[in-house]
């Protein structure tokens, strides 16, 4: 019984591998399919043990094939750089870079830093950054820079506090954020930003008592001009016109305008003086 056992094992083993031979001539798409994951895979893990000489060719063959060429090139760029071949390095970084690696990866990983003294890689941080935080630099987006800041609100005619504001620059200066607290009667917030599909100013202003106003305009002749609508208790329409002039460094006239004739007559509703709190930074438009 034995010796049929091994017979019969051993005809089985024979027939297993005829059959996997078969299989991986008729398949080679599955393999194709694979192997540049297994590369990558096998790179990271030579990578990992510090063998990075080893691990280079490994990433070459998985960008070659297509397979997350941005770690691929990442990596690349790690091994070069450990390996103190710095042009190979920014090389590979800057195409890791147009493959879509994370801006964050390049300006916290350890293993990149021979390489930030280049001015290759300053100048890779920059571009990318621009494209990353485009608001940052956008000169739309620092027009209303002069409204940044902390205010005592009084009439423009008059030395009675109406309130105070606090403007502040948020989502990497891509909105200015305005929170308006009264000396009486609702307060309210509104979110100030250049839209890119417009091509216009925003302002959107809601308050504590449901009042809400939606505003868009431009920064000309030196103020910030904003147009839009309320609707009335009976339905109708009432024109708006919302204009911050820059006076001075510190001082900002916040004129609200509104119209019941369709644009012919305007009336002042609200006329504000904003008066910078010491201490605080000034902006340019």
């Amino acid at each position: 019984m034995i010796r049929n056992n091994s017979a019969l094992n051993v005809s089985t083993s024979r027939r297993i591998m005829a059959l996997a031979a078969v299989m991986m001539i008729g398949a080679p798409s599955a393999y194709t399919q694979t192997a540049p994951a297994s590369d990558l895979r096998a790179g990271i893990a030579l990578f990992d043990q510090q063998r990075f000489q080893e691990s280079i060719p490994l990433f070459e063959r998985a960008v070659l094939a297509g397979t997350q060429v941005n770690v691929a090139e990442f990596r690349m760029a790690r091994a070069y750089a450990r390996l103190g071949s710095l042009d190979k390095g920014i090389e590979h970084l800057q195409r890791a870079a147009d493959a879509g690696i994370a801006l964050e990866l390049l300006i916290s990983n350890p293993d990149i830093a021979p390489l930030r003294s280049d001015a290759r890689y300053t100048a890779l941080v920059k571009r990318l950054e621009d494209t990353r935080f485009p608001c940052r630099n956008g000169v739309e987006a620092h027009q209303f820079d002069f409204w940044v800041g902390e205010w005592t609100v009084t009439p423009w005619t008059g030395a009675q506090q109406a309130g105070t504001s606090k403007v502040s620059a948020l989502l990497e200066h891509c909105m200015v954020f305005e929170e308006w607290t009264p000396t009486s009667g609702p307060s309210g917030k509104s979110i100030n930003f250049w839209d890119n599909n417009r091509k216009k100013w925003r302002q959107v202003w809601t308050s504590e008592d449901g009042v809400s106003l939606d505003y868009e305009g431009s920064f000309a002749d030196g103020a910030m001009r904003f147009s839009g609508w309320s609707l009335g208790d009976k339905g109708q329409h009432t024109l708006q016109k919302l204009t911050f002039f820059r006076v001075a460094p510190d001082t900002v006239r916040q004129l609200f305008e509104a119209s019941d004739d369709g644009g012919k007559t305007w009336k002042p509703t609200f006329d504000g003086r904003y008066v910078r709190a010491k201490g605080q930074e000034t902006h340019k438009p």
